[in-house]
């Protein structure tokens, strides 16, 4: 399995001894992040980025309010490590009143200086941008514009990112108040303003745009809007050759394709079934780059029990309608050639399908129209020893990391760039203390060939090495 390889590769790391320059860290989502004092980091919606050797943590804190208010504050944390956490203060002290989120900050080298882009509200929800610069990372910033025009600014302004190119040239990234559209910006050359360059809109009702480049391909991050909500947003991932489009959208890395049906792949057998589905539903079974060729479904003998009907006073028992089920390829469309197998015991009726062609990636299972009423399954087989993830196509798809993304953090290693998805897990402090929410700091994101990510899993603790 991948993930088995991944942990594999940590322990490995974790057994070697350094190389000279490099850091070995551990990231734990388990527990708060603290600072050098011992207070739990406070700081929210922004981004963490490395500068000259150090990582600074820009965020909103929140400390003990609902969000909603004028006493949110930007305030900078700084780093070497990732793990001790030092505070830098304040980044905006002589911010006007308002309501302020999503600090972001880059350098922009051909000014040498720092610069904070922010999105802030003089009266919710009326959304502006505002623009500061500072000659270190840590700040003072001091605004030189506390209402930035962009090509959607009459329609209001809400969450963004910020994202600078190999060639200096900075983007934003970000959606509008009015039907929460995203679209990505070219700024002008010293970052302080917009060209007017615009993409044109990508996608609707999502919010919390990020962007990041790897390999000569742009990625946009974005999903449904999150209102401080405790079950997270998905993660929708649009790749593009160019950094104003057009984009596609190849997926969701943090949502679930369908509703997760774990107790199908336990190996345990129950005779009154686990899992309802009707005719026409589908399950998607995925696999980890294991080949097979077979499926088998074990169906129990609770779908067949049944009550004597009278029929011209003569009392019988219907007769078995046996199931009968396709398999389709990834796209969920082509039927693929097989061939049938059915072993009808007492208590259980084992329905075997064989592929013509062995198979490593995902197929989806559809029990045909056929069969006129609901069933139950009680388990799902691959071949011995081989795992797999069922989900039931239909309804709302789940969201993996109960967060609500912030940025994607980029980390030097020795091997070369890494990039974690940061998410915001609202609603997780124990003691109800708003600035006390935890974020969610991934493991690093895995690319296919194709350049599109792997779907995301939570882990509690990762370690990396940095340079």
């Amino acid at each position: 399995m991948k993930a088995n390889k991944f942990f594999l590769v940590i322990i490995a790391c974790l057994a070697c001894t350094c190389l000279p320059g490099q850091t070995t860290i551990t990231v734990n989502n388990a527990k708060p992040r603290l600072d050098t004092e011992g207070n739990i980091v406070d700081a929210h919606d922004g981004r963490t980025i490395y500068f000259n050797g150090r990582f600074y943590w820009y965020g909103t804190s929140y400390g003990n309010t609902s969000g909603f208010t004028t006493d949110n504050e930007y305030v900078c944390y700084s780093s070497s490590d990732m793990e001790a956490w030092t505070y830098e203060g304040a980044l905006l002290p002589d911010a006007p009143e308002g309501v302020y989120y999503r600090p972001h900050v880059v350098y922009n080298k051909a000014a040498d200086k720092y610069v904070l882009w922010y999105n802030w509200y003089p009266v919710l929800w009326q959304g502006q941008f505002g623009v500061a610069v500072s000659d270190e990372p840590q700040g003072p910033f001091r605004i030189v514009n506390a209402d930035v025009q962009v090509k959607n600014s009459e329609i209001g302004v809400g969450d963004f990112g910020i994202f600078v190119d190999e060639d200096e040239t900075a983007y934003l990234a970000y959606n509008t108040i009015h039907n929460h559209q995203v679209s990505i910006e070219r700024l002008s050359l010293d970052y302080l303003s917009s060209t007017m360059e615009n993409s044109g809109f990508i996608s609707k009702y999502c919010e919390a745009g990020s962007m990041f480049k790897r390999e000569g391909r742009y990625y946009l991050l974005t999903d449904y809007t999150c209102c401080f909500c405790g079950q997270g947003s998905g993660a929708r991932v649009y790749m593009s050759d160019s950094p104003l489009g057009p984009y596609e959208n190849t997926g969701n890395i943090n949502r679930y394709p369908g509703m997760p049906l774990p107790q199908l792949a336990d190996g345990l057998f129950h005779p009154y079934g686990k899992q309802d589905i009707a005719p026409g539903d589908r399950i998607l079974i995925e696999t980890e780059g294991s080949p097979f060729q077979s499926i088998t479904l074990t169906l129990p003998w609770g779908n067949y029990r049944t009550h004597c009907q009278p029929d011209n006073d003569t009392l019988f028992h219907p007769d078995r309608i046996l199931p009968e089920f396709s398999l389709l390829d990834k796209t969920g469309e082509q039927v693929l050639p097989s061939t049938v197998e059915i072993e009808n015991n007492y208590n259980r009726l084992r329905i075997t399908i064989r592929l013509e062609e062995p198979l490593t990636q995902s197929v989806t299972l559809r029990l045909d129209t056929s069969y006129v009423e609901k069933m139950a399954l009680a388990e799902i087989e691959l071949g011995e020893g081989i795992a797999f993830e069922a989900f039931l196509l239909h309804g709302k798809q789940a969201v993996i990391i109960p967060a609500q993304q912030a940025h994607i953090m980029e980390i030097p290693t020795p091997s070369g760039t890494v990039y974690s998805w940061i998410g915001d897990l609202w609603g997780s402090r124990p003691d109800n203390i708003k600035g006390h929410d935890q974020q969610y700091w991934s493991a690093p994101l895995q690319f296919r060939e194709d350049g599109t990510i792997e779907r995301m899993k939570w882990v509690d603790e990762w370690t990396v090495e940095l340079k």
